[in-house]
């Protein structure tokens, strides 16, 4: 009985021995888990950083292309208030070129119905001059004649 109380005994530290040895492998585990959740931790830590720097450039972007949109529609409107301040000088000068070519016409008839005055004065002037001459020579003649 001795023997196998020994045998037991020997079997219990046998156990105990493995057990030691399974309890100091899990406590191995445990402080490599220990280890890979600090790191975990502080890569969490470094992604949430990373994050947060990433809203705040996502912000100032969205908020600089706010800013370009409304730059944009400022000058889409300018762009717009131009081409119909264009649009009426357009209409302006077309009326004036109307009013100047009518004005032409107009002007150029009175200039024609002017020369004809004037060709019809020079014909009657030029014809009385011929006749004062040709009245001077007579007269000349006449003179002479006396």
């Amino acid at each position: 009985m001795e023997n196998n109380k020994k045998q037991s005994e020997l079997d219990l530290e046998a156990k105990l021995a493995k057990i030691a040895a399974e309890k100091e492998e899990v406590r191995k585990k445990l402080v490599i888990t220990a280890e890979e959740l600090a790191k975990t931790a502080v890569e969490k830590e470094e992604v949430r950083r990373k994050l947060a720097i990433t809203a705040k450039e996502l912000a100032v972007t969205a908020e600089e292309l706010a800013k370009t949109a409304a730059e944009l529609a400022k000058t889409a409107t300018e762009k717009e208030e131009v081409r119909i301040k264009l649009a009426i000088t357009a209409a302006e000068l077309a009326k004036y070129t109307t009013g100047l070519e009518v004005k032409g016409v107009e002007q150029t008839a009175e200039l024609l119905e002017r020369v004809k005055q004037l060709e019809t004065i020079n014909k009657s002037m030029v014809g009385r001059e011929l006749k004062m001459v040709e009245l001077k020579k007579e007269n000349e003649e006449l003179k002479k004649k006396i």
